[in-house]
């Protein structure tokens, strides 16, 4: 759930409910380093990647990368709740798309393949090093670990009839081409 995904982010304590049923009979509060679970695994197994954003993931994931979130999210992803999480996680979000050489180098656009146009995906392509699908955000933080971006890679949707010929035409001149 996105409040599981939140407290893997932030680093707080994820704790099973045995610990808590076991620290009430108990009457003391355990050590939850035995009980505690991040996503299949103990946090003491994970808590030595814990990093300058107080985040359990941010050095290996998010932190110093550029993000920036483009149009609307469709299924089960929520574009607050992803970029909430990116966040967490360190990663610097953009307002705007980048206009310099080297800022396009650096920023990955997370946008939902499935309502991006063709049009929307030759204008946005050169602006960034890759364009990958929400779910990149979500499954990082469950697996507590980087996923490869390339597996999230937004495909490039079909063209408009009769603009294949065109679709290789950069510049303003072939978007008018490509919107005929």
């Amino acid at each position: 759930t996105f409040k599981y995904l939140c407290g893997l982010m932030s680093g707080a304590h994820l704790v099973t409910r045995a610990w808590i049923a076991n620290c009430h009979q108990e009457r003391v509060w355990r050590s939850p380093m035995d009980d505690e679970l991040v996503s299949g695994c103990t946090i003491a197994h994970s808590i030595v990647s814990r990093g300058p954003h107080n985040t359990l993931l941010a050095p290996e994931k998010m932190a110093g990368k550029c993000f920036f979130v483009f149009g609307a999210f469709q299924g089960g992803s929520n574009k607050t709740e992803v970029e909430q999480l990116m966040r967490l996680g360190g990663a610097k979000l953009r307002t705007e798309l980048p206009q310099k050489p080297n800022e396009t180098k650096s920023t990955i656009i997370v946008c939902d393949g499935s309502t991006l146009n063709y049009e929307q995906f030759q204008e946005l392509r050169p602006k960034c090093s890759i364009m990958v699908q929400p779910n990149f955000v979500t499954d990082s933080c469950s697996k507590c670990h980087p996923r490869p971006l390339h597996e999230y890679q937004v495909p490039a949707p079909t063209p408009p009839q009769g603009a294949a010929a065109s679709s290789s035409v950069s510049g303003v001149k072939g978007r008018q081409e490509i919107s005929r």
